[in-house]
């Protein structure tokens, strides 16, 4: 079935539009090839998205993973000063 129409029902259409049965079954036959190339072009098409989009992803996880590694020695490189520096601080108010 084609978009609601079933086969029988396109052949009854297309025998109406060619008064000739062998020229509708003819036409009938050429969708029919025409629909089935259509099918496997898509599903190759998907085929290769759905790699294109496997490996899209692995490289996006990759970058993330290293900016979260980058993220992190930023953070402890200039988090560690501070805290050295408030301690520091604090032991100099409270000390002497």
């Amino acid at each position: 079935m084609v978009a609601g129409i079933s086969w029988a029902r396109m052949y009854a259409i297309l025998e109406e539009i060619f008064r000739d049965k062998q020229k509708a079954e003819d036409f009938l036959e050429a969708l029919a090839e025409a629909v089935a190339e259509l099918k496997s072009d898509i599903e190759r098409l998907r085929a290769e998205l759905k790699s294109d989009i496997e490996q899209v992803r692995a490289e996006l996880t990759e970058r993330i993973e290293r900016i979260r590694s980058d993220l992190l020695k930023w953070i402890i490189g200039l988090l560690i000063p501070v805290y050295l520096g408030i301690i520091g601080t604090l032991f100099g108010i409270f000390v002497f």
